[in-house]
């Protein structure tokens, strides 16, 4: 639960750095901002949607799906 809290700080820290420090925006521009917002959405959300799989324990339902290695993809997305 602790990677859903972190990837969520992390989405509104990026989100609100370009108007809480203008330093980082150069000339207006801020779509590199919006950009790793999209990545960082989506690493969190692919996280929520595992935790609720396997806490619902459909991922049971679903034996042809190499679990481990998917759970290693899925966590490794909150490391970038």
């Amino acid at each position: 639960m602790s990677f859903q809290i972190v990837g969520l700080l992390a989405f509104i820290i990026i989100a609100a750095s370009p108007y809480w420090r203008g330093l980082f925006v150069i000339e207006g521009v801020t779509w590199p901002f919006h950009i790793v917002m999209l990545f960082t959405s989506v690493a969190w959300l692919a996280t929520t949607a595992m935790y609720v799989l396997f806490l619902s324990g459909q991922h049971l339902a679903y034996p042809h799906i190499n679990w481990p290695k998917t759970v290693k993809v899925v966590n490794d997305l909150d490391y970038f």
